[in-house]
């Protein structure tokens, strides 16, 4: 007989069940929780490759907020909602081409997921590849990814993401 607890209790002990027979249910909804944030964030990346940010749009919160930190970019600047993360992307308009989002991996920190994340494109004017990496902590609730922030590097996002 499987006994599920919310925790290993000692009335559950006391009422005879062995501790192989106790399944921490807890510990399992975190799990799920962890493995569908992981998903959602890597769906966000497909997404984004099958059709651009309009294609990704699902994943996103309407409520999202993107921060781009002095650290991370000579212009500055707090996206909002769907709006914020179209006007994000239309910046690249004109300066990039072939624009490809990509990650290069996924960690489940808590409830948040940091992902290694390779920008990619040519240039429009000189035709030369152009490559950026960064360290981006998502949120999540609800399903949908409602904050992100990139870091220059690993150190700095896992310190973040864990705050």
């Amino acid at each position: 007989a499987l006994l599920l607890e919310a925790d290993r209790h000692a009335e559950a002990a006391e009422a005879g069940a062995d501790d192989r027979d106790l399944v921490n249910v807890r510990a399992f909804h975190r799990v799920d929780a962890i493995h569908s944030n992981l998903q959602v964030v890597r769906r966000l990346f497909e997404r984004f490759a099958e059709g651009g940010i309009e294609a990704a749009l699902p994943g996103l919160d309407e409520e999202l907020v993107i921060e781009i930190p002095p650290d991370m970019s000579a212009e500055p600047d707090t996206y909002r909602g769907h709006e914020g993360a179209r006007r994000y992307f239309a910046a690249f308009d004109g300066m990039l081409e072939d624009v490809r989002y990509e990650p290069v991996e996924l960690i489940a920190i808590g409830d948040r997921v940091l992902a290694h994340a390779r920008m990619s494109g040519r240039g429009v004017s000189s035709g030369l590849d152009v490559e950026l990496e960064a360290f981006v902590v998502h949120d999540l609730a609800g399903g949908k990814i409602t904050h992100m922030r990139p870091y220059p590097d690993m150190e700095s996002a896992q310190a973040a993401a864990e705050g």
